[in-house]
């Protein structure tokens, strides 16, 4: 298993990474900030960055297709699903897309080779997903890049993309570099953080269950 050494466990900004000595702070940033469990019309008021506050919308928005930035977004996988199971609700579709910072500025430098990678993940979307809707969700949002090539692949795929989540997430910054390596893109199997997830998943629904489906916690 690839290991941070002590100095890697925050980026440069501060922010944690996905690591194990770091679950607390990454569980806080996504759980705990200031939730607030009023509703306004169907959907609670709370801190816009939080897991909780974007599972309960996306739960609103029901979406057929719930799309996951590679690589670094992948681990989310296991969250969400934890989240309708706990809830007893059907997981949306579960798939990742090739879409970040790096294509966005190759593609603008008129890269060739980009910009078939980019139509390559249009096909795909098109031929897989075309005339479903969606939304998208990542970890962590800066420039607002990465969600912003997403919804124009989807959108150019025929997908209708309801929502792309969160500008204000602030989760955790990456995963293991050489864990990239190990991920099984096409089940989005990455077992190293599963049961972390999971928990958060699950944390997240209990938090929710009484507004979303009138049942106590368990």
């Amino acid at each position: 298993m690839a290991t941070f050494r002590e100095t890697e466990l925050h980026s440069v900004t501060g922010m944690p990474k996905l690591h194990e000595a770091v679950y607390d702070e990454v569980r806080r940033r996504m759980l705990d900030s200031g939730y607030d469990e009023t509703l306004i019309g169907d959907e609670p008021i709370g801190n816009k960055g939080l897991f909780t506050t974007v599972m309960a919308r996306i739960h609103y928005l029901d979406p057929e297709v719930i799309v996951l930035p590679a690589y670094s977004a992948v681990p989310l996988a296991y969250a969400v699903d934890s989240f309708y199971q706990t809830i007893d609700t059907a997981t949306p579709q579960l798939t990742y897309i090739h879409a970040n910072q790096h294509l966005t500025v190759r593609r603008d430098m008129r890269s060739p080779k980009i910009q078939r990678q980019i139509d390559d993940e249009v096909a795909r979307f098109s031929s897989d997903y075309g005339g479903k809707t969606s939304v998208v969700l990542d970890h962590f949002t800066a420039s607002g890049a990465t969600l912003k090539l997403a919804n124009e692949i989807l959108t150019e795929a025929g997908v209708d993309n309801k929502e792309s989540f969160s500008p204000y997430a602030r989760w955790y910054f990456d995963i293991d570099e050489e864990d990239k390596i190990d991920i099984l893109l096409e089940r989005l199997h990455y077992p190293r953080h599963e049961k972390f997830m999971r928990d958060i998943g699950m944390r997240a629904a209990n938090r929710l269950r009484p507004i979303l489906t009138g049942s106590p916690q368990k």
